[in-house]
């Protein structure tokens, strides 16, 4: 359940989900049940003003991150090349 922003810095809490921005990520690959080929779903949260310069992206064997909004292209570039 979300109720907090998912940015560790931050202390706001999840009241409405018209402010910040809610994300819908792939979890660990690892955590699924074998054989079963998905990956649980999870939702996180920042709020609007932590959404503003920060995003969220799965990292293997750190899980859920916030990074800032100009490394999302390297992000992106890093997890398609693993």
């Amino acid at each position: 359940m979300l109720s907090k922003c998912s940015n560790p810095g931050c202390s706001a809490r999840f009241l409405y989900l018209h402010t910040g921005k809610v994300f819908k990520l792939n979890g660990d690959p690892t955590a699924a049940p074998k054989g079963s080929g998905t990956r649980r779903r999870e939702y996180f949260w920042l709020c609007e003003e932590c959404a503003l310069n920060r995003t969220l992206v799965f990292r293997p064997g750190l899980g859920v991150i916030t990074i800032a909004r100009g490394r999302q292209v390297q992000a992106a570039a890093a997890a398609a090349a693993d």
